[in-house]
């Protein structure tokens, strides 16, 4: 269970926030839960790719400017959550949080801000917290006992889920796109032994991967499947939603390949392509293609609602029948 701020009187109305601050990206969400009627409302839902583990690779600790970087985005999202009136908070870290030896002075500063502990959630409670985000997003909408596979690409971690109503295998793999790129490409645009060098490291730690099973449709949520989908998305003639999207196998094969030839600036300037994703998102590109081959599917549909949709519904929504609704 993740670590939650003190409850305020109950009442029937209330506007209640969530911040995920992940390796590469810090995530705010807002949301309004009407008790009485058992409905909640998503008021808000920002991000802002900070670069927590910016450097880390290299020393084992946060890098001053990553930590300056982080520390004025979730100000902002303190802004943002005081002009939405938010009383109640549940601050959660991941990856690059569980790993730095100077992490807990970070998360003090955070904590003097918000007065809230952030909890650094293990690997295992982050993929559990991802799997329920998406087993109850309404609009995908899994039948109560479909079977599924989620993963969660962070920037220091990947997060693989295997169940149905319940969770049947899970891992929480130490390769996040951050993490890969910072290790193992030195050059841009990468050499080609340092593509396969990614590639040999993804065989190696998906080696504790669950084992695949032959049912259930693959989900990928976060901020990497989401980038990618939208760069497909970009290039339809029909403007279509990025959540729920269809990457495929063979749109994330060529995508690999022309982001293998290609630095970051020219990456930087694909539409659709997050600009501040430019530099990790072939090593992220990566961890998907070997997550498809892992799990022998074709295609991953695509989920913006990641950790943080799963922290809010675990924490402020028990586990009756809730209608989301808009606010």
């Amino acid at each position: 269970m993740v670590a939650r701020a003190s409850r305020m009187p109950w009442s029937r109305l209330r506007r209640v926030g969530v911040i995920d601050i992940g390796t590469n990206s810090c995530l705010l969400l807002v949301a309004e839960v009407r008790e009485a009627a058992r409905e909640y409302a998503i008021v808000a839902d920002l991000s802002d790719v900070t670069q927590l583990g910016k450097g880390f690779y290299d020393a084992g600790r946060l890098v001053t400017e990553a930590m300056d970087r982080t520390l004025k985005a979730l100000r902002a999202f303190r802004e943002q959550a005081d002009e939405h009136e938010v009383r109640e908070f549940v601050i959660t870290g991941t990856s690059v949080l569980r790993d730095a030896s100077n992490g807990d002075e970070f998360l003090r500063v955070v904590e003097e801000e918000f007065g809230v502990a952030p909890d650094v959630l293990p690997g295992e409670e982050e993929a559990r917290l991802s799997y329920l985000a998406v087993r109850r997003d309404p609009v995908l909408a899994l039948p109560r006992d479909a079977p599924c596979v989620v993963t969660d690409i962070g920037g220091g971690s990947t997060e693989l889920i295997v169940g149905g109503e319940r969770i049947r295998q899970m891992a929480s793999l130490d390769v996040g796109a951050v993490r890969l790129t910072e290790s193992l490409v030195r050059s841009d645009p990468p050499l080609a032994q340092e593509v396969e060098s990614v590639r040999a490291r993804l065989r190696q730690a998906f080696e504790a991967a669950p084992e695949p099973t032959p049912d259930g449709v693959l989900v990928g949520v976060a901020g990497t499947v989401a980038n990618l989908a939208n760069v497909i998305v970009h290039r339809q003639a029909e403007p279509t939603d990025v959540h729920a999207f269809p990457v495929t196998a063979a749109h994330l094969g060529a995508l690999i390949v022309e982001f293998s030839q290609m630095t970051t600036a020219e990456r930087a300037a694909i539409p659709g392509m997050d600009p501040k994703r430019a530099g990790v998102i072939l090593a992220g590109a990566l961890i998907l293609e070997r997550v498809i081959e892992h799990f022998r599917r074709d295609c991953v549909l695509t989920s913006v609602r990641g950790l943080r949709f799963g922290v809010f519904y675990d924490h402020f929504l028990d586990d009756g029948e809730w209608t989301a609704v808009t606010s």
